[in-house]
């Protein structure tokens, strides 16, 4: 590997099993051929593009060992096809730890990019041929290529994960410092209690569809108020969840409908998203610089030992059990969310405000059509999402039921530092879970008349209330059948709850 002071050589290293390779049909050495040549397109002629593989690099009669690391030495990024057989392999395993020593004494640790070919997240450590190997790789921002993975190569879907692909490491190769290279990798799984510092640059992601991956964040930088973003660009999805979602959620039949009919919504013009929810250091710093005040009352959380009440003593600074200045701020409504970014505004010079539903669902999807962005299954929430489990009933003193909480403990009952768990496949933290985030749209019954640009839908009719916000992503009370890209929940206007924050928009 090159030093990391000059740009890295477009030389790969596409580590798989050839039982993966075989059972698909020769499909994981055709994407190799594929996506050399969509990383060749984005490079042009002055390097060539070499991604080594096995199979079609080392002679017959060498010594496939030395062969092997000799290309990983001079490889600049690596692609580990993650499959259980993958997991499972000593081979494939020592490559990825290999790489990793040469990766670290470069100075970086963002040129590992895993590619996620079929389910492995209900794979246990014990399972790996390595443990360590399985915690690195899923502390890495990974590409979810489960749901193209028996596609045809050629059509446009697989193209566009494998063009995002590309320029993700396009910009990795190109990143010329470690100061540059993301110095601080995704919170390794289980996420540990240690409140992470979180950065204020722009990280930039190409997608139409939503489907680029986005390295993880970079060192802290104290110097800054702004928070660190990702761009959006211009593209088309669905809202909204189809009827075969609600029935398989058996959610009551008040409840269905609520986020339908499906719809579709084009963004002609992107935007910007935060990485992280507003935490509350932040907040504390706007309400010390603004002099802005929210008026004592009004506010619902959870006491410790008290249970849910309506309090007059707790508020932001204090909802009623322990926070940090890391965790999101919690306790602030829509006036109280606004404020923060008109004086956001006012300071930078920038254009901040709470992002419309449209634009919210366009990101947490992030590309997926599944009721959560790691799948249908709510299983994956144990690494994506800090959400209703064993650690919140113990201080309920509830039974462990698997209609209310996760059947693990991930030590939070209440919010967790922000970036504590992985992201989507934007590099969008918190995204389910952790706390509801507020949007610009007032509560409507159904997407009946909502708008198909991605705007904000802000006009009241007869049927709702212009008091009444829509809040999505669920928060860390909240229960496996509603922790769901597509579910709506609400968030009155002067009413403080312990469960909800927001994160903000910047136009472009």
């Amino acid at each position: 590997m090159q030093s990391s002071t000059t740009p890295l050589s477009p030389t790969g290293f596409w580590s798989y099993t050839s039982s993966d390779d075989t059972s698909s049909r020769g499909r994981l050495s055709q994407l190799r051929r594929l996506l050399a040549d969509e990383l060749q397109l984005r490079l042009g002629r002055a390097q060539m593009v070499h991604i080594f593989q096995d199979v079609a690099a080392i002679p017959h009669g060498t010594d496939w060992r030395k062969e092997i690391h000799k290309a990983l030495v001079a490889s600049s990024f690596l692609i580990p096809i993650i499959t259980p057989a993958f997991l499972q392999s000593e081979m494939c395993c020592e490559e990825v730890a290999r790489f990793r020593e040469h990766e670290k004494e470069a100075g970086r640790d963002d040129l590992i990019f895993p590619f996620h070919y079929v389910n492995v997240d209900d794979l246990l450590r014990n399972e790996a041929h390595d443990a360590a190997v399985l915690d690195l790789l899923r502390s890495r921002q990974w590409i979810d290529f489960r749901s193209l993975r028996l596609k045809d190569p050629n059509e446009e879907e697989v193209s566009l994960e494998l063009a995002a692909l590309a320029h993700s490491i396009r910009a990795a190769l190109r990143r010329s410092t470690p100061q540059a290279a993301a110095t601080s990798a995704a919170t390794p799984f289980p996420a540990t209690s240690v409140p992470r510092s979180r950065p204020a640059a722009v990280a930039i992601v190409e997608l139409s569809p939503p489907t680029a991956v986005v390295s993880a964040p970079q060192q802290a930088r104290t110097d800054t108020t702004e928070p660190e973003m990702v761009e959006l660009r211009p593209g088309r999805f669905v809202m909204g969840v189809p009827d075969q979602e609600e029935a398989r959620e058996q959610l009551p039949m008040r409840d269905r409908g609520v986020a339908r009919p499906q719809h579709a919504v084009t963004f002609r013009q992107g935007f910007y998203l935060a990485k992280y929810p507003v935490t509350r250091g932040e907040f504390a710093r706007f309400m010390n610089e603004s002099g802005y005040r929210i008026p004592k009352g009004g506010f619902d959380t959870w006491v410790v030992g008290n249970g849910w009440q309506h309090s007059e003593d707790h508020d932001w600074r204090d909802p009623g059990f322990p926070q940090t200045d890391q965790h999101p701020v919690v306790g602030v409504d829509e006036d109280d969310a606004m404020a923060y970014a008109r004086w956001l505004s006012d300071k930078t010079g920038r254009h901040y405000r709470l992002p419309s539903e449209a634009e919210w669902e366009y990101a947490a999807r992030a590309g997926t059509t599944t009721a959560r962005f790691w799948g249908d299954g709510p299983d994956g929430a144990r690494r994506h999402a800090n959400a209703s489990d064993l650690s919140l009933a113990r201080e309920l003193k509830a039974p462990s039921d698997p209609w209310r909480f996760f059947d693990w403990d991930d030590g939070y009952p209440f919010t967790s530092p922000v970036g504590s768990f992985a992201p989507n496949s934007l590099g969008l933290y918190d995204m389910l879970g952790n706390v509801q985030e507020l949007t610009q749209d007032l509560v409507h019954s159904n997407y009946n008349g909502a708008p198909d640009d991605g705007s904000a839908w802000t006009t009241a009719d007869s049927t709702n209330d212009a008091r009444i916000f829509v809040a999505r992503g669920g928060g860390w009370s909240t229960d496996p059948q509603n922790l769901r890209s597509g579910h709506r929940s609400c968030s009155y206007r002067g009413i403080r709850e312990a469960y909800t924050g927001f994160r903000l928009v910047r136009t472009l």
